[in-house]
């Protein structure tokens, strides 16, 4: 999608400022009731995209184990959902036989923009080939519909096409390079931690895509925000992404913003958290395109 670049139209996270929620899973391609994700929002919201955390327990045979899953998104009363958008997945794991495991991962998935009315309730559900013991934790992202944000980027309808015909890109970046920075939540639960910079300054224009996150042992839902500003420290919060967590299992994964943040160059971008558990510490990277 076209970058943008304001205070405005911040990413919405849904739902905000609580623990993910767990969808019901059904078994052999039957699908899971639904579980309700929010009873209803007092704006309009477009949804765009579903991160999901998921755990896959189960006891090794000796040979490869391999699960499919699909996830549906829904709107209306109880009893009376109809789905909006679905995504899915597959996995494998070789265990040996008799075994126990644990398969966890944190995903974001991309959906067709959807309006979605003030006060319309959200619910989601799974359905898996196998029988498995399967925990699937979720958080919704989007916008706030009544927030426009104008579509930013260089200054001429030149570049703009250039862009999107794959010329204006110079590279893909992940910082920091063969590394990564820890960055911490507030306290208490739900507030923004510090800010931590990740470039500083930016050496060329970018356009910012998302976080990687990575935290093994513990997984709690996470919201990342992230800044510009004129000096380190001093950035003003321009888009937020998040990530579900795995139940104790990890918070480890990729989180993509929905519309790429345009950065100019000399200016610096930082990144800070707030979860459900106060203090909350994960390793991040900051990934972009460098443009020309």
């Amino acid at each position: 999608m076209i970058p943008r670049r304001d205070t405005l139209a911040v990413e919405q996270v849904v739902p905000n400022n609580a623990a993910s929620k767990s969808l019901n899973v059904g078994n052999g391609w039957a699908w899971g009731t639904w579980t309700e994700i929010s009873a209803g929002l007092s704006f309009p919201f477009i949804l765009t995209h579903i991160a999901v955390s998921t755990l896959w327990s189960g006891t090794g045979t000796g040979s490869v184990l391999a699960n499919d899953i699909q996830i549906q998104v829904g709107t209306g009363s109880a009893g009376n959902e109809s789905s909006i958008g679905e995504c899915g997945d597959s996995f494998y794991a070789s265990v040996a036989n008799g075994a126990s495991f644990n398969l966890a991962t944190n995903k974001m998935y991309s959906l067709a923009p959807v309006l979605i009315p003030a006060n319309t309730r959200l619910a989601g559900r799974v359905t898996q080939l196998q029988s498995s013991t399967l925990t699937i934790d979720t958080l919704l992202l989007g916008y706030d519909a009544t927030k426009y944000s104008i579509a930013r980027y260089m200054q001429t309808m030149r570049d703009i096409d250039n862009f999107l015909k794959g010329l204006k890109t110079k590279t893909s970046k992940v910082v920091p390079s063969a590394g990564n920075t820890l960055v911490s939540a507030g306290i208490p639960a739900w507030t923004w931690g510090s800010w931590v910079d990740f470039l500083s300054p930016a050496s060329k224009d970018c356009l910012i895509q998302g976080v990687i996150s990575y935290k093994q042992g513990i997984g709690k839902a996470v919201h990342q925000g992230i800044g510009v500003g004129a000096s380190a420290g001093g950035e003003t919060m321009m888009s937020v992404t998040c990530t579900p967590g795995a139940l104790s299992a990890c918070s480890c994964g990729i989180s993509f913003l929905p519309r790429p943040l345009f950065i100019k160059k000399g200016e610096y971008v930082g990144i800070r958290q707030k979860s459900n558990l106060g203090g909350f510490s994960a390793y991040l990277n900051l990934f972009y395109q460098e443009l020309t």
